[in-house]
């Protein structure tokens, strides 16, 4: 009775079966195809498994500050995974930032196209210093355009993307002197008095 039952469920299954082994058959002989491969790799693993472990034991304290910094790079990295996206796939134009790089170098030369069309121009309403004045003044810490129209300032550093909360570069923080310039700038040996006047200046070296 039981012999009865299960020559009736392999009968039952022999197409299932069929296939079974012809796929079984083409896989073995894709295996035998590649008999040198494993061969070789079989006997190549000792030796360099043995190599890796050699320089992972030689640099161990190494390995330990690689993998710290790498830590730090990933947590910085992580809440600027959108910049990163808008940088090297942007969403405002098509293609990719590479795409536009090989569309740049190509066929021998550097290719680019020169629009004569008037930009718009911020105010970044700071007093300006005459140019023609070399007293090379501080710059100023707060230099971020004012405006928020978003067809003005599409790449602008408003609206650049950055993790939640996080503060916008270049625009003054509440309370805080618009006006406010950076700390002079620190005197060397060989550091330029100034201003500058219009006789020649002599550098004096260092005692």
């Amino acid at each position: 009775m039981r012999s009865a039952v299960v020559s009736s469920t392999v009968a039952g299954g022999t197409d299932e079966l069929r296939a079974l082994a012809a796929d079984s058959a083409q896989m073995l002989r894709g295996v035998e195809a590649k008999t040198g491969g494993y061969v070789r790799l079989l006997d190549t693993a000792p030796g360099t498994l043995a190599a890796v472990d050699s320089v992972l034991s030689d640099n161990g304290g190494s390995i330990v500050e690689l993998l710290t910094g790498l830590s730090t790079l990933a947590e910085m990295t992580n809440p600027r995974v959108p910049a990163l996206q808008e940088f090297f796939f942007p969403t405002q134009r098509a293609g990719s930032a590479l795409d536009a790089l090989s569309m740049v170098i190509r066929d021998g030369g550097i290719w680019g196209l020169v629009n004569l069309y008037p930009r718009y121009s911020c105010d970044y309403q700071v007093p300006r210093h005459a140019p023609s004045v070399p007293d090379y003044p501080e710059p100023y810490l707060y230099t971020g355009c004012p405006a928020n129209d978003p067809s003005i300032l599409v790449r602008g550093a408003n609206n650049a993307p950055r993790p939640p909360g996080a503060a916008i570069p270049g625009l003054a923080p509440p309370g805080a002197d618009p006006n406010a310039t950076t700390g002079p700038a620190p005197i060397g040996p060989w550091t330029i008095p100034l201003p500058i006047d219009d006789t020649r200046t002599t550098l004096q070296p260092p005692r």
